[in-house]
């Protein structure tokens, strides 16, 4: 008690701090609290601050009650939102994976036409051939277009609607 200097001392013992101690320093979730006072001011301030905390959360727990309701209502307005949103361009690319897998199987026909005999020794037969397989060569590449737009345009609401 004769010691004029600074001492940090760190005890549970209040009976033993209470004789020795001017300011209290506390330290919780690597925040400071400085409290000028001995131990029993530190106690009397730290049971205000846990009384005021303890009223607050329960204010915050009855808010949070309206919360959870207006939250899960929230929810559910925004999986059907992203529902209508996607539905149709989720068929659309499905269909468009269907018509590309069927003018796949066309193309790879047509080629495989072109390499037969009765085929290429045919100018008719060759010349029809090819304008076949050019045909199905251009509106399988505005397939691809088609679900290449499609499919980004679903990724861009799905990154919108998950920014919500």
């Amino acid at each position: 008690m004769k010691f004029n200097g600074t001492l940090i001392i760190v005890s549970h013992d209040v009976d033993f701090l209470k004789p020795i101690v001017s300011k209290v320093i506390e330290v919780r979730n690597h925040n400071l609290k400085i409290f000028y006072g001995g131990i029993d001011y530190y106690i009397s301030k730290k049971e205000e601050i846990d009384f005021s905390e303890n009223d607050e959360i329960s204010n915050v727990d009855e808010s949070n009650k309206i919360t959870r309701k207006d939250q899960k209502r929230f929810e559910a307005e925004k999986r059907q939102k992203f529902h209508k949103a996607t539905k149709d361009l989720k068929s659309q690319i499905k269909i468009y994976e269907t018509e590309i897998e069927k003018f796949e199987n066309l193309k790879t026909n047509l080629e495989l036409d072109m390499m037969k005999e009765e085929v290429y020794s045919n100018p008719v037969l060759a010349k029809q051939n090819k304008i076949n397989y050019d045909k199905v060569k251009n509106d399988l590449e505005n397939l691809y277009m088609n679900w290449t737009q499609s499919s980004e345009e679903l990724e861009r609401i799905l990154k919108v609607m998950n920014e919500e």
